[in-house]
């Protein structure tokens, strides 16, 4: 109906909003954390991330300097909940309306890939997520140039990261931004493979978050 693994080694963040970061610095991409600094008066995003994840900490500006080619990046959250998907719908007067996608969002400068990712997940879903499990999927794509007046090519990145919010007894309360998102709805695996949920034909924001939330339902499985 659509509404308007404890084993593994883990590391904890506690993370602020934009502009007010929580910073984690890396010597270089896939190093683990080598310094770690709060700032005061933060807004506090605080989660678990189990040690695949160490690489994704790394802040967004840094990435981008390594990366040259990379002109943006962006996080997103993957959330399964009793074997059922989350995904919102965009608005109908945003940009790809009426699509539907996981929540995520671009990367700003100081916050880590994966804080983005969870600061995402708040802000469009209204949830917190208590644990990072594992990146689940990575993809570019090039930025239509009819979407802004620049004549370069613009490529971007996103990370899609699989979360556990609360266990099969956790209700979870959804909460859109209406500016940016019309509905959710909860899909099984089955639906994502059909793309149909109900009566609802998923037309995705991108076929490769389709097949990154596949992904995630065999990792959540394993």
């Amino acid at each position: 109906m659509i509404k308007d693994d404890s084993s593994a080694k883990t590391r904890r963040y506690a993370c602020g909003e934009i502009g007010k970061m929580f910073t984690v610095e890396h010597l270089h991409y896939g190093q683990f954390l080598l310094n770690a600094k709060m700032t005061d008066n933060l807004s506090i995003l605080p989660y678990n991330s189990q040690s695949p994840i160490d690489q994704f900490e790394i802040r967004t500006k840094s990435y981008l300097l390594e990366r040259t080619e990379i002109f943006g990046v962006v996080g997103a959250a993957i959330i399964i909940h009793n074997n059922q998907v989350l995904l919102i719908q965009r608005a109908s007067d945003d940009d790809h309306p009426n699509l539907w996608e996981v929540p995520g969002g671009e990367a700003h400068g100081e916050e880590t890939i994966v804080h983005c990712a969870v600061r995402e997940l708040r802000e469009e879903a209204g949830l917190d997520a208590p644990e990072v499990i594992d990146m689940i999927g990575e993809f570019e794509w090039v930025e239509c140039e009819s979407a802004r007046r620049e004549s370069e090519e613009r490529v971007w990145k996103i990370f899609m990261f699989l979360m556990k919010v609360g266990d099969d007894t956790t209700k979870l309360e959804i909460k859109l931004d209406p500016k940016e998102h019309r509905a959710y709805l909860w899909a099984t695996e089955a639906q994502v493979r059909e793309s149909l949920c109900g009566t609802t034909k998923l037309e995705w924001m991108s076929i490769n978050q389709r097949q990154a939330i596949l992904s995630a339902f065999e990792r959540a499985n394993s």
